[in-house]
Parts: structure tokens; sequence; C-alpha cells
């Protein structure tokens, strides 16, 4: 199976991006000991962000396609890619003033920061599980870092180190469940999936596990009850522009991928999900409302906001 350029073209937005964590990171190592401007790096992050931005748009409205078999360029994943890349843009406008005083490693955050919007970009157009778990893995673990960016304050450490603990368990329980869909099904493609869940009814019995822990997983991501217990912690001490990314791009692929699975690889089976669905919500507005009735901080009780929204 070849891929050449002309199946990448769609990509040009991903690979721009790309790009310019790579130049970030080029310029770090040629710069010497002294390393260079951080305010430099927030401008090239943000010049490539915009060119994303620009490219995804261009695309917008055009023919569905797919790109190296496993990333579909349709209306769906466009319209969640410019939402991803204006987040991150006016997340890295409004708060690049602070977090190049008060982050050390300029270079390696700003390039952690495109390399994100890039996972981001992958993980809500992609339809094949592995490059799904591989895309929210890349997001997860550099999400990590720039969490516990601040090095000298220790409840940034604190709180990159909890999400990091959550954000593992997650994964595991989400890569669990999905084994259960190839096991089943013999394909990693969502549509065929859907398919073989359709119309092979031998294969029945593995859609309740896999949906509860897939849904377990992407829960997470998404800060639904109860799977919420990280996200007041580490939205108080992360740097307060990563929190804005969490509570908006981050979460907005959590819901893109949820929906892309269910409604792909589980539209056959909705009386399975649906129910379920529907309890987390109702737990999650409960609770989330409720916990951030006596909260004094007010960065946990924008947490807590947020879940009852999600």
């Amino acid at each position: 199976m070849e891929i050449g350029f002309a199946s990448l073209a769609p990509l040009l937005p991903e690979i721009l991006v790309s790009v310019g964590a790579l130049l970030i990171l080029i310029l770090d190592t040629t710069a010497g000991k002294q390393g260079g401007s951080s305010r430099g790096y927030m401008a090239i992050t943000v010049i490539f962000l915009l060119l994303g931005l620009v490219g995804a748009f261009v695309q917008l409205g055009g023919q569905p396609q797919t790109a190296a078999y496993v990333v579909d360029i349709d209306s769906f994943s466009l319209f969640l890619k410019m939402i991803i890349y204006t987040a991150m843009l006016l997340t890295a406008i409004a708060g690049g003033g602070y977090l190049n005083q008060r982050v050390s490693g300029g270079a390696e955050f700003w390039s952690s920061y495109l390399f994100i919007s890039v996972a981001m970009a992958f993980a809500v157009s992609a339809n094949n599980l592995l490059l799904i778990f591989v895309a929210i893995e890349f997001l997860s673990i550099t999400s990590y870092i720039l969490v516990g960016s601040i090095r000298e304050d220790l409840r940034s450490s604190e709180a990159g180190l909890k999400y990091f603990l959550y954000g593992s368990v997650a994964s595991a329980i989400m890569l669990y469940g999905m084994t259960f869909m190839y096991g089943a099904t013999g394909s990693l493609n969502l549509v065929e999936i859907g398919t073989v869940f359709a119309e092979n009814s031998a294969v029945h019995a593995a859609i309740i596990p896999a949906v509860i822990l897939v849904m377990a997983g992407l829960g997470f991501k998404t800060s639904l009850a109860p799977f919420f217990q990280w996200t007041p912690d580490t939205y108080e001490g992360a740097p307060t522009p990563v929190t804005a990314y969490l509570s908006t791009a981050s979460k907005a692929v959590g819901f893109a991928v949820m929906a892309r699975v269910l409604l792909m690889a589980f539209s056959a089976n909705a009386e399975v999900w649906v129910p379920v669905l529907g309890g987390l919500s109702v737990l999650t507005m409960f609770a989330g409302n409720l916990m951030a009735l006596r909260q004094t901080n007010v960065k946990r009780m924008f947490a807590y906001s947020s879940i009852a929204q999600a």
C-alpha cells in the first residue's frame, strides 16, 4: 500500500503546523546556550496556527475525501479543525505574554503547543482506531508537559502529575475497549466495524463492553462524570492559558472523537449507547453544578462549570 504526495495534499494544514513546530526546535538548537527569544517562538506559533486555520478554511466546502487511507477530510473534521486552530491561536495571542514570563524553556513549550494542535487535528479526522488512539495519546502526553511547565510552582507540578496518573488509566481503559472492537470485527476502520456490528449478530456480545470502556476513556477527555476528578486540580495548577486550552480545544476533541466513534462504529446499536450517554449527561450536569456551589477558587469554579456544561 503506497502513499503518494497527492494523497497527503489534504493534510497540508497539519503539515504546515508541524513544520512550524520543527522550525522552533531547529532555531532553538542553533541559538546556542543563551537560547532564542520566547516572544519570537510565540510569533512563529501564531503565524503557523494562522496558516493551518486558513488551510482548513480553504478546504471547507470541497468534496469529502480520505487522505493516507486513515484520515477523513470532510465538513465535520474541517469544522472541528477550524475550532481547534482558532482556540489555540486566540489562547496563544491572549496568554503568550504571561507564558513567556512564567514558563521556562520557551522553545520546548511553543513547539509542544504546535504539536498538540496537529495531534488534535488528526484525532478529529481519523477513521482508524489505531490513529485515534495514537493521536489522543500524543495529545495527552504533551498536555501533561504543558500543565506542569511552570517548574518552580509546586501546584503546577502537582497538577501535571495528577493529570498524568488519571490520563494513563483512562488511556488504558479506552485501549482495552478498542481491543474488543478489533477482536470482534477484525478491522480498525470505523465504517467496517460498524458494518460488522450491524450485520453479524455473533459479535453483539462485544458491543456493550466496547461501548462502556471507550466512552469511559473519552469521558476522561471531556470531563464527564464520574471521570472528572482530575479537572479541578489540573485547571487550578496549570498556567491560566493552558487551562483555557484544556477547557476549549482539548474538550472539543473529546466530543468530536466520541461522536465519530459512536455514529460510525455503533450507529446500528444506538439502543446500547444512547441510554449510557444520557445517564452520564444527567450525572455530569448534577455533579458539576452541585460541586461548583462551594468553590472559593475561580479556576476550580471554572472547572466545575465546564464539567456541568459538557
